[in-house]
């Protein structure tokens, strides 16, 4: 059995996907609008994208990207996850363009280390995850729209 959680959120942005993608995708800006990263680094451009991301709680993990379709979807895993209550996730960012505006839906996905550790924490990491996650979309289409 997989222990893990899974947090699905769609925002609609005014501006096109092109604008959205560069924005979300720019390593030196996650930590501007998504509060649970505290530093994002380019760690390799080729064979794959990999960023380092230290978080909130002292867990740093390596996002590695499976795909990069740009500007249409992301997909990648984690990797090096070094946290005593993860050990591993992934997830996808998708944009799709609508007459000038930008639909952003991000699918993300954490699983736990052992089965106690998912039976104890998965609801209140869930909440916490989703509002989390909606608060840095909002944050995230607020600087686009105010550029």
């Amino acid at each position: 059995m997989n222990f893990s959680i899974t947090i699905k959120d769609t925002i609609r942005i005014n501006a096109d996907r092109e604008t959205v993608w560069n924005f979300t995708q720019d390593p030196s800006l996650r930590s501007v609008w998504d509060r649970t990263v505290t530093k994002c680094e380019l760690q390799q451009k080729r064979p794959q994208k990999v960023l380092r991301l230290k978080m909130l709680g002292g867990i740093l993990t390596d996002l590695t990207y499976k795909l990069c379709r740009k500007p249409i979807k992301t997909s990648l895993k984690l990797t090096e996850t070094r946290s005593w209550l993860f050990k591993g996730g992934g997830g996808s960012w998708k944009y799709h363009e609508f007459d000038g505006h930008t639909e952003w839906v991000q699918t993300n996905t954490l699983v736990f280390r052992h089965r106690l550790m998912y039976w104890l924490f998965s609801k209140p990491i869930y909440l916490i995850l989703e509002k989390m996650t909606a608060r840095s979309m909002r944050d995230a289409k607020k600087l686009i729209e105010n550029n």
